[in-house]
């Protein structure tokens, strides 16, 4: 395993705070399940669909790049259910990363195959070639890039451009898959899924497990106040952009890029194929293949 950095600046006036995570990312690992109803089965069904294209494609030991990895919910599923696989795993925060460093100090075996870059994937400078450059393994092309619940912050403009980073980055036949927050068409169904969300997290704090207790109790923070601030951040910071355009941007005539859609904003860049293989109310996978 081997750490880079790369000096990266974004004139973002939108650009947030990292919530706690970043100020405690063992909280975060322990805590994050109760902010959404589908938690686990969302990270599980990505995995196991970057498990299924790698050894479909004759890619037991796919390059893939886990852009904003954090402390390694995909990035360490992934060394698991494929054992020859090499993760480069990018985040800009580096107490995020130095969690992620900490698991995979526990099992050698992982470390030797994932490449940690502290690296903001939004800013212009960012080049995944030159990360690939800089990696052990020196490759050229990537074979699978994935992201998780880390771009919902911000606009289809911004999104693009690494978009587009990443299409000439995979090789021909390659896939991303983006699992994250998505909106719907309809607003009935975004005010309905909001709810679900912000429903799920009142709850979840309210009825805690007494292992979910005490990891809140240790970090001496009240669990009243968390789960708060939890939803302060889903309902004031979170941006669910429709996947399919939404209906009334048509009725204003407004053909701008952030009202077309994820998935047509991943089609015309040059992605051939797009399609959204999971979603459960706020959550879904956008998949594309080169």
């Amino acid at each position: 395993m081997t750490v880079t950095s790369e000096t990266t600046a974004r004139n973002d006036s939108r650009r947030l705070r990292l919530f706690y995570a970043e100020q405690s990312p063992t909280l975060y690992d322990q805590t994050t399940h109760l902010t959404m109803p589908d938690y686990g089965l969302a990270h599980n069904s990505l995995c196991d669909l970057v498990y299924r294209h790698a050894r479909q494609d004759g890619q037991d030991s796919a390059l893939i790049v886990d852009i904003g990895c954090g402390t390694g919910a995909e990035a360490m599923r992934l060394l698991y259910k494929l054992p020859r696989a090499r993760i480069i795993a990018v985040d800009r925060s580096d107490s995020m990363l130095r969690g992620l460093e900490r698991k995979l100090q526990e099992d050698p075996s992982l470390a030797k195959r994932c490449h940690l870059v502290a690296a903001d994937a939004l800013s212009d400078g960012f080049d995944l070639h030159e990360i690939m450059a800089g990696s052990p393994w020196e490759e050229t092309v990537l074979d699978i890039a994935v992201s998780a619940f880390a771009l919902h912050h911000h606009g289809l403009k911004l999104k693009r451009k690494l978009y587009e980073k990443i299409l000439v980055s995979l090789r021909p036949h390659g896939v991303f898959l983006n699992l994250d927050i998505q909106g719907f068409q309809a607003k009935s169904l975004n005010s309905m899924a909001q709810a679900v969300t912000e429903e799920w997290i009142r709850e979840s704090f309210e009825k805690l497990a007494a292992t979910d207790a005490a990891a809140i109790s240790s970090a001496g923070v009240a669990a009243e106040e968390l789960g708060a601030e939890w939803i302060a951040h889903v309902s004031e910071q979170n941006l669910p952009l429709p996947i399919e355009p939404p209906a009334w941007a048509s009725s204003v005539g407004n053909t701008s890029v952030d009202f077309e859609g994820e998935a047509d904003t991943i089609r015309r860049i040059g992605f051939s194929e797009v399609a959204c293989p999971y979603r459960m109310y706020q959550t879904a996978i956008l998949w594309a293949r080169r």
